[in-house]
C-alpha cells in the first residue's frame, strides 16, 4: 500500500530526520502485528513501534543484541536502531522471500534447527534476561482472561521444575512463522525485541508451539535435527515449556487486547485458550 497524506509526511519526516537520506518512495508493509513496517526506496525497512509496547521491552537490549550478532549473519544489516523510541531501520532483503510452510518440510525443519543452535551457541551474553516467571505474573495482572487456577499452577510448578538458571543462552523468545524468512539457500530469523537471555528450551517449544506443528514426526524431525539425535531430546521439560508458553502468551494476547483494537490479539488468546483447557 502506497502512502499518502499526513501519514506520509510523518513518515518521511521520521526516516530522513534518522538517516539524512531523502524519501523517494514509502510503502506500508502491512506485515506487523504491533508493530508497523515501511519500505524505504525498496532499499530499507522502517520499523514503528506501535502505541503500546509490551511493558518489558527494552530498546537499549534490543539494539545490544543487533549490535551482538550481526557477525553471525543471522538477520538483515541494521542501519539504525533508535534509543528510547525503538524505532529501527534494517536493510530489506532484496532475494524472493518465503515463510514456513503450514506442513515444514525437512529442510525448512533443519534450517530453523541450525540457526537457533548458532545463535544459542554463539557465546554471546547480554544483561537482560527474559524472566518468564515475572513476565507471566505481569501479563496476567493486565489481562482480565483466566483459566483453571489448579491448571495454571500444575503448569508453573512443572515449568519452575525444569527450567535451567545456570546454562541461560541468547534466545530469540519469538520464533513465529513472520519472524522465519527463507531466501534461496539462506533463512534469516528477524525481529529481535524479545530477544536476551535464556533457557534454550524456550526458542526450540516457541517454533513448535507459535506455527502449530504437532505432527510427531515434524516435531521429532526438528528436535533431533538441534540436538544431534532423539536421545537426546528432553521430552518432559518440552512438554512442561509447551504448556506453559501457551499460558504465556495466552495473558500476553488478553494484555494486548486491552490495549490495541488488533482483532489478532482475541483469535491469539483464544487459540491458548483451546489448548489450556484440553489439560
Amino acid at each position: 500500500m502506497i502512502l499518502k497524506g499526513t501519514e506520509m509526511k510523518d513518515i518521511v519526516e521520521l526516516f530522513e530526520g534518522l538517516t539524512q537520506e531523502k524519501v523517494l518512495s514509502c510503502q506500508d508493509m502491512a506485515n506487523g502485528i504491533s508493530n508497523r513496517n515501511y519500505l524505504i526506496n525498496g532499499k530499507k525497512v522502517l520499523r514503528v513501534k506501535g502505541s503500546f509496547s509490551d511493558p518489558f521491552y527494552s530498546s537499549s537490549t534490543e539494539h545490544e543484541v543487533e549490535n551482538s550478532i550481526a557477525h553471525l549473519n543471522l538477520a538483515p544489516r541494521l542501519i539504525v536502531l533508535d534509543e528510547p523510541s525503538g524505532t529501527k531501520i534494517a536493510e530489506f532483503i532484496e532475494e524472493k522471500v518465503s515463510f514456513l510452510d503450514s506442513r515444514p518440510t525437512e529442510w525448512q525443519l533443519e534450517q530453523v534447527a541450525a540457526i537457533l543452535k548458532k545463535l544459542h551457541t554463539s557465546g554471546i551474553r547480554v544483561a537482560n534476561k527474559f524472566s518468564m516467571f515475572d513476565r507471566l505474573e505481569a501479563y496476567k495482572k493486565e489481562s482480565y482472561a483466566r483459566i483453571n487456577p489448579i491448571v495454571e499452577s500444575s503448569i508453573i510448578a512443572a515449568a519452575k521444575q525444569h527450567f535451567d538458571t545456570k546454562h541461560l543462552v541468547l534466545c530469540h523468545n519469538d520464533v513465529v512463522r513472520g519472524n522465519i524468512l527463507f531466501a534461496g539457500p539462506k533463512v534469516y530469523l528477524i525481529d529481535y525485541e524479545y530477544a536476551c537471555m535464556n533457557d534454550p528450551v524456550f526458542d526450540l517449544v516457541s517454533f513448535l508451539s507459535e506455527n502449530n506443528i504437532e505432527d510427531r514426526k515434524s516435531v521429532f524431525y526438528f528436535l533431533s535435527r538441534y540436538y544431534g539425535n532423539e536421545s537426546m531430546i528432553p521430552i518432559e521439560k518440552i512438554s512442561a515449556f509447551y504448556h506453559f508458553l501457551d499460558l504465556l502468551w495466552f495473558y500476553w494476547a488478553g494484555m494486548m487486547q486491552r490495549h490495541c483494537p488488533n482483532p489478532i490479539f482475541q483469535e491469539i488468546a483464544e487459540i491458548k485458550h483451546q489448548r489450556l483447557i484440553k489439560l
